[in-house]
């Protein structure tokens, strides 16, 4: 396991815990952005929606900003052609696979 994924575990952690609850949601929405593919992880959900289930509209609203700053950033980091990979050789659909690095 890598360190992100410790801190991904820890911060889910503090997150049933109302008085911690803005600076986990902030520590995952930065996690998310470094690291996009725990957005998709079976914690992360269950974290969403635990807190759109619950009533407090705080937690719904800064769960709300961390898919939103997620989302701006993928955005962003696509536009300016940060993107490394080819998705298509990533997938094992392009011919030219090896020679995409």
């Amino acid at each position: 396991m890598q360190l992100h994924e410790y801190f991904f575990d820890l911060y889910l952690h503090f997150s049933h815990y109302t008085i911690f609850q803005n600076a986990p949601s902030l520590a995952l929405g930065s996690l998310f952005q470094a690291h996009p593919f725990l957005i998709l992880r079976d914690e992360a959900v269950e974290w969403m929606n635990r807190v759109f289930t619950s009533s407090d509209l705080d937690s719904q609203a800064r769960v709300f900003k961390v898919i939103y700053d997620f989302l701006e950033a993928e955005a962003e980091r696509k536009a300016s052609g940060k993107m490394t990979k080819d998705m298509a050789a990533l997938i094992g659909t392009n011919q030219g696979f090896s020679e995409s690095g």
